[in-house]
């Protein structure tokens, strides 16, 4: 399964509750005014990051940058793995 796949499924069964017709689409903020991802939610992405992906998010990586949206996500990780 794809990153972003993966990842999409994650916010759609944790945060929506299944309510797919709330997806976001993949440049759609997640975090910050108007985001879907509060803090708990946060935490709950980070550790589905790494135990599905198996990479280490350190504090200094959630950044507007790596988290803003579905696709910033999706770049996050790809990156992480290739290392």
């Amino acid at each position: 399964m794809k990153a972003q796949e993966a990842i999409s499924e994650f916010i759609c069964r944790e945060m929506l509750y299944n309510d797919s017709d709330r997806m976001p689409e993949p440049d759609d903020v997640l975090m910050g005014p108007g985001g879907l991802v509060d803090s708990v939610g946060l935490h709950q992405l980070v550790s589905f990051l790494e135990s599905n992906f198996g990479i280490e998010v350190g504090d200094l990586d959630i950044v507007p940058e790596n988290f803003e949206s579905l696709n910033a996500l999706t770049s996050y990780v790809e990156r992480k793995t290739s290392n």
